[in-house]
């Protein structure tokens, strides 16, 4: 299975929703949100976190839609379908992506993210070599996340969609010859900013750090799967965005060693930032 270091790589789609109606994804009514609704408005932006092993991976979205709550789909027409590369926006920084001024008030069950046919993403390796990423279901159905958003009246509001492609890219067959393929199986998460905030600082021998909350087995190997969160630390300085608030343990690898774990640190809400010094 293809890992690309630091072991995790977060795509996020910030999306910052004002208050605010329907689509079509698996033959459910839609609505184009040209419709009246509240003073609202819809808007996106883009980010990831760092990676060692990738020049660049872009991927171009065509649509996202919004499912309510009379089973019906919201889409929302993007501002650009421009290919978008992922490794230009990390640690926090965001690109915008899209925007919609009438978003009825209300809670949508699920988000879908349709990826272009046209310009599928692609990944292109430190050699210079472009791969193809095969995404199963990204071009037709969608890529899923079936974690609620409420949208009150005169609420301003933002979600943001972790795109973990850490966990997400996998190369099918050897890797050693030309039959292997990039294979694009997303895990997304939702996260409101409001509701999280941000690790920073430094820690002294390490290259690859993992954030893990409370009660969850810690990995003994810098792949981080079990980990909420990870980063690549470059001289010594550390940076992770969009941490849902509560205590973590951050565990520190050298070399692909775990070297030791800093525990009870703690995230806040409200977009702050935690500072941490070792």
């Amino acid at each position: 299975m293809f890992k690309l270091s630091p072991k995790s790589f977060g795509f996020i789609l910030s999306l910052s929703l004002l208050d605010g109606c329907g689509g079509t994804l698996g033959g459910n009514p839609e609505v184009d949100g040209s419709g009246t609704g509240s003073d609202t408005s819809l808007t996106f932006s883009i980010t990831d976190a760092p990676v060692e092993d990738a020049k660049n991976v872009y991927i171009t979205v065509e649509s996202l839609s919004l499912l309510d709550g009379n089973g019906a789909w919201l889409n929302i027409p993007l501002k650009t379908t421009t290919e978008i590369d992922l490794l230009h926006y990390q640690e926090g920084l965001t690109a915008p992506l899209a925007a919609l001024s009438q978003v009825p008030t209300g809670s949508y069950s699920q988000t879908r993210l349709v990826l272009s046919e046209s310009a599928p993403p692609r990944l292109v390796d430190l050699a210079g070599v472009e791969h193809s990423l095969k995404v199963p279901s990204g071009s037709e159905s969608g890529l899923k996340i079936n974690v609620p958003i409420s949208v009150e009246s005169g609420v301003a509001k933002s979600m943001v969609i972790d795109f973990d492609l850490r966990k997400s890219i996998k190369l099918a067959g050897n890797g050693n010859n030309a039959n292997s393929k990039y294979i694009l199986k997303p895990v997304l998460r939702l996260i409101d900013p409001l509701a999280s905030g941000s690790l920073s600082g430094t820690v002294s021998n390490a290259d690859i750090v993992c954030l893990y909350g409370a009660g969850v087995t810690r990995d003994a190997s810098d792949d981080c799967d079990n980990a909420v969160a990870s980063g690549k630390v470059k001289n010594s300085l550390i940076k992770i965005s969009f941490i849902p608030a509560g205590i973590y343990t951050l565990r520190v690898f050298k070399d692909g060693v775990m070297q030791r774990d800093l525990t009870d640190i703690k995230i806040e809400a409200g977009g702050s930032s935690t500072e941490i010094s070792e």
